[in-house]
């Protein structure tokens, strides 16, 4: 009995854990996007091309620690979906730099 009520606290705990973990996981993978897509902006109102390489840059490194973060996440849909909108709104953001061969 003892042992049984030992396990469910351990269970609820761990359960706990990793719903924290995944939101914490989350939240950096949006800030990193968010990043990216700051820097994006930033490259695009830049006239100085050494400028708007350096953002392009940024914004790809913060791209990157974002699609690290994604791997064996276990999102919501909600969360997912989220995630979405912020690489969709990125890529379109970052389309212009693709075309000239710096992204």
């Amino acid at each position: 009995m003892r042992f049984s009520r030992i396990q469910r606290t351990h269970d609820a705990l761990f359960k706990k854990l990793k719903q924290d973990y995944e939101t914490n996981k989350f939240r950096f993978v949006v800030t990193e996007l968010e990043l990216a897509a700051t820097f994006a902006e930033a490259a695009a109102a830049s006239d100085s091309e050494e400028k708007t390489n350096r953002n392009v840059e940024n914004a790809r490194r913060a791209y990157e620690a974002a699609m690290g973060f994604l791997k064996n996440a276990s999102f919501t849909p909600e969360m997912n979906n989220a995630v979405a909108e912020k690489v969709e709104r990125l890529r379109g953001l970052l389309d212009r730099h693709r075309t000239s061969g710096i992204w």
